[in-house]
């Protein structure tokens, strides 16, 4: 796959590497999310919120960075 290093305008921040293709496999993607999802939860301390809540906004934020929204 892939892949392109972009910078933030934030120098505090490290640089990342997005994958720039849209072929992202269906398992692969679910993972992203799903992994994403968790980290959601885990910074706002394991508390409230749902896990459907913190899927869809997980979802949401890697389809934008993939390019596919």
């Amino acid at each position: 796959m892939a892949t392109q290093t972009s910078k933030t305008t934030d120098t505090k921040r490290t640089l990342r590497t997005v994958p720039t293709t849209k072929n992202v496999a269906p398992e692969k993607m679910r993972k992203m999310i799903e992994t994403r999802a968790f980290e959601l939860y885990q910074r706002r301390g394991n508390k409230n919120g749902t896990p459907e809540a913190d899927w869809l906004t997980a979802e949401g934020q890697i389809l934008k960075e993939l390019g596919l929204r």
